[in-house]
């Protein structure tokens, strides 16, 4: 019935027509095996015709089909036979597309870089061609890349160009596609209103092809984002309504809600359940060889066992974690692909300002035949045009400099995120074994002081200022992370009563440390016997001065009663005030309060 149709709509003596092209889309996304039989039968009655034409629309097609099944031999096969073809008839739009299927093949094969380069090389063609299906595809393979090399930003800006494109041409099946990707970076870098805004629009237009394997995939988009906002119940149905509606022979697909699935039980702290859905997952992961996924699913399954206790195999995933993620992501890799952006924009600009360079000369000439005095004119003109085309070089290459340089600040503080959370759970690993209390105390304190330091870094990585940190946000975490490592969710709340207020790495680290000792302190001592309680927390600035309060209603300490513990973090928090130029002031009243100053100059 379905083959019927597409041979109805599909001519095989013209030019496929745009509808064509949504129809095989189409057939991809409802049964990709028949999708491949149809094209075969097509190439071969093509080929009888000798109709190259047709012949090498179909390869490329056959060749594109071949990507949602990830057979990378067989997309270079069918590419290579249409590129022959489309060399013959010196078709460029044809020659773009060959292009964006070896971007594809290397992409398959995890050289991201070299995908990068050819698909740029493609889509320059296309906009040349002023072709709106081939900008949309270049558009939405460039989310693709960006995407699983974790430039966000970039994926999402993309998806945004090629979802509107494919609306444009009533492609809804790729459109609800590139809006996912849209959706997925403005949801990572924390624009979670656009995010909102282009998963809908994902959804919109999945509706509209009515073909499950995308309307699945718009549901795990949403299940997705809701997880981000941590509203576990809303992201488990959606899981489960994509899960049921997605063909169960497409294991990528379902691979990848199962993946979710387990995000979302580990935030939900049910461990087992993730444990049981991530192994499932790990499977297709296995076979494919899936580097991004080889990563992202065991460090879920080391987070899982490591909730309910069993440490041999957290650190078995864990490690296994540690080295997939270096060989998908490395300095070397993230600097390559940023150099071949920088180098198609490079490109373009100097095809711009060649073309302006052109006109010129042909100004300057003809002017000069009219008048000698304009021409003496016109050669001051060009002088000066061009030492402001010199600084316009100049200034170019510092924007590029600078823009390396931060990319590799940010991949520091990533790797030292990532060095510090690594340290963090070979403590957490070392500790399950200790018998003694106060050491495995000791061992927890060190543990939650290295995480405070690790948050500070984390948020230096995803945001936009690298030279400071929102404090509030970072409080919040911070206390989140204590409580959980404590158990004392139930029994102990922390409220941060501050306004947003951005600080410097210097200032918040020491910052962060003396909140910590200090939380840590309120829930060991304050509240005994499951006494329950409040702990506040507030930062401000009066004046030049930074003022800072930690106050809880538990039991106070007594002028009369011993110092509990090492007393080393106590020593701490006076040694990290000194070091802020500070002042301590403790009361015990109804509780402990205490308070900070700080002059702003010595602490920046």
């Amino acid at each position: 019935m379905i083959l019927i149709l597409f041979i109805s709509g599909y001519s095989v003596t013209a030019q496929p027509k745009q509808d064509s092209f949504n129809k095989i889309e189409l057939l991809k996304w409802t049964d990709i095996d028949s999708a491949i039989s149809f094209l075969s039968g097509q190439i071969e009655i093509a080929e009888s015709q000798n109709n190259l034409e047709l012949q090498g629309l179909y390869e490329i097609e056959l060749s594109k089909a071949y990507n949602m099944k990830r057979d990378c031999d067989a997309i270079k096969l069918w590419y290579q036979k249409a590129a022959q073809i489309f060399d013959q008839l010196d078709d460029n739009r044809g020659k773009a597309e060959v292009l964006f299927q070896v971007g594809y093949w290397h992409y398959c094969n995890g050289e991201h870089e070299k995908a990068l380069e050819n698909t740029l090389q493609g889509l320059s063609v296309m906009e040349e061609l002023e072709d709106v299906r081939g900008i949309a595809l270049g558009h939405l393979r460039l989310a693709r890349i960006y995407h699983f090399t974790y430039k966000l930003k970039n994926s999402a800006e993309a998806g945004v160009v090629a979802g509107e494109k494919y609306e444009e041409v009533g492609d809804y099946v790729n459109g609800a596609d590139a809006w996912s990707f849209a959706g997925h970076g403005y949801r990572v870098i924390g624009e979670f209103d656009l995010a909102s805004e282009a998963f809908n629009t994902s959804l919109q237009l999945a509706n509209k092809t009515g073909v499950p394997g995308v309307l699945g995939m718009a549901y795990n988009d949403l299940a997705t984002f809701y997880g981000e906002m941590q509203n576990y119940d809303s992201a488990e149905h959606y899981y489960i309504r994509s899960l049921d509606i997605t063909n169960p022979q497409d294991e990528r697909q379902v691979m990848v809600i199962r993946n979710g699935l387990c995000q979302i039980y580990l935030g939900a702290k049910r461990y087992e359940e993730c444990i049981e859905v991530a192994k499932q997952a790990m499977k297709t992961v296995v076979a494919t060889n899936d580097i991004f996924f080889l990563s992202e699913v065991p460090e879920y399954l080391a987070k899982a066992y490591e909730g309910i206790g069993q440490y041999d195999s957290a650190y078995k995933y864990m490690k296994m974690n540690w080295i997939y993620s270096d060989s998908l992501f490395t300095e070397n890799q993230e600097q390559a692909l940023e150099d071949m952006r920088v180098k198609y924009e490079t490109e373009k600009k100097e095809e711009q300002l060649a073309s302006q360079r052109r006109g010129t000369i042909f100004i300057i000439a003809l002017c000069l035949v009219l008048l000698i005095l304009l021409a003496v004119l016109l050669l001051f003109y060009a002088k000066r045009k061009e030492k402001n085309m010199k600084l316009m070089s100049l200034n170019h290459e510092l924007d590029k400099k600078n823009q390396q340089n931060e990319l590799l600040l940010k991949e520091i503080h990533h790797r030292v995120k990532n060095n510090l959370e690594m340290v963090k759970s070979l403590i957490s690993l070392q500790s399950s074994h200790l018998e003694d209390s106060k050491t495995r105390d000791a061992m927890m304190a060190s543990q939650n002081r290295v995480q405070s330091m690790g948050i500070i870094h984390q948020k230096l990585y995803q945001g936009d200022n690298l030279g400071s940190i929102e404090m509030k946000d970072y409080f919040v975490n911070l206390s989140e992370g204590i409580l959980d490592s404590f158990k004392a969710e139930d029994k102990v709340q922390i409220e941060c009563v501050m306004d947003d207020l951005e600080l410097d790495i210097d200032t918040a680290v020491p910052l962060g440390l003396i909140v910590n000792e200090l939380l840590t302190n309120a829930i060991k001592y304050a509240f005994p016997d499951s006494k329950e309680g409040i702990v506040r927390v507030s930062l401000k600035k009066e004046q030049g001065t930074l003022v800072m309060d930690v106050a809880d209603n538990g039991v106070g300490k007594r002028t009369d009663q011993s110092a509990k513990g090492t007393g080393f973090g106590s020593q701490l928090v006076r040694l990290l005030t000194t070091q802020l130029n500070g002042q301590m002031k403790e009361e015990v009243t109804q509780g402990t309060h205490l308070s900070f100053k700080f002059k702003l100059e010595t602490a920046a």
